[in-house]
């Protein structure tokens, strides 16, 4: 996952642009094939390919879009830009029935994120 980001990185050397009305203005008027949405998502978070706001929807939210310096090419392609998983510490199995509310790896949740950025 991090080897995609990374090589994501070095071939669009990417420009970021804050997430607000104004700029998703700015944004949806340049090349779509420039631009990335950075957002989250129900699991994780994503580059998505072109301009997109995703604020009106249940854990979807969009932080802002990457101007790109070179296209992309393929429209369902995405970059995960985080990983979520068990807890080794009190949820390895994935089943929560043993999570500590006082773990120190996941504060409790039963999960941890990892962001690749």
């Amino acid at each position: 996952m991090k080897s995609i980001y990374r090589g994501w990185q070095e071939k669009h050397a990417p420009e970021f642009i804050e997430g607000t009305e104004e700029n998703f203005v700015l944004v949806t008027a340049m090349n779509k094939k420039m631009v990335w949405t950075a957002h989250s998502t129900c699991d994780s978070e994503q580059l998505t390919p072109g301009a997109h706001w995703f604020n009106d929807s249940c854990c979807w939210d969009t932080f802002g879009w990457y101007v790109s310096k070179t296209p992309w090419t393929d429209k369902g392609f995405y970059v995960d830009t985080s990983w979520t998983g068990f807890c080794i510490e009190c949820n390895e199995d994935g089943e929560g029935a043993e999570i500590d509310p006082e773990c120190t790896t996941c504060e409790g949740e039963g999960t941890i994120t990892e962001y690749l950025d």
